[in-house]
């Protein structure tokens, strides 16, 4: 991807550039807590919010795991994420098979606007993941805007990354949300 030119897609998880935050989004709420999920989903929005617009081309690369069988939370309902999805405002689609022995899963690139997506669900859906809630999605989801150069990535209920293509456009969210930072490539 040019916009991250130190991006390799062989690694995992993926790392797409060095100006990076992450954000604590459970904070010290106790685990499986209705709170703890709420203050997660509701934080990771606000971000969302932060930095996608509904202008935004997204690509959304997804490493689909529930192909496996194995899974210790696999998504429930199954393929709810895609669910959450509007097809019809796909622009491109396409996977592809990563085949890593045990860690054999599909790797997905959908191409749409935010609007095609139900960002909040999918967001609370990530956060009730490791807490055995429902709905839970087990894919890992990166949300990419190519032209503006950021990369978002919820990991689960405790935190979430956003990659930026240079220092300069890390700075603002940095002002913006700096109680929630944990670690990160503090720019200036």
């Amino acid at each position: 991807m040019r916009a991250f030119p130190s991006l390799d897609l062989d690694e995992n998880p993926l790392c797409f550039s060095n100006f990076y935050a992450r954000f604590d989004l459970g904070g010290e709420l106790a685990n499986g807590s209705v709170e703890r999920i709420t203050q997660s989903s509701n934080r990771a929005v606000q971000l969302w919010q932060d930095v996608f617009t509904s202008s935004s081309e997204l690509t959304l690369l997804i490493d689909d795991w529930d192909t496996s069988g194995r899974e210790l939370w696999p998504s429930d309902p199954p393929n709810f994420l895609y669910s959450l999805i509007d097809d019809s405002l796909v622009h491109k689609s396409s996977n592809h098979s990563i085949d890593r022995g045990e860690f054999a899963h599909e790797r997905r690139f959908i191409r749409c606007p935010p609007t095609a997506i139900d960002y909040e669900l999918m967001l609370r859906s990530i956060a009730n993941r490791e807490q055995g809630m429902t709905p839970r999605i087990n894919q890992t989801v990166y949300c990419i805007d190519l032209t503006n150069q950021i990369a978002f990535y919820m990991y689960d209920d405790r935190g979430c990354l956003l990659y930026f293509g240079d220092q300069q456009r890390c700075q603002s969210i940095y002002e913006l949300r700096t109680t929630w930072i944990i670690s990160g490539a503090k720019p200036g």
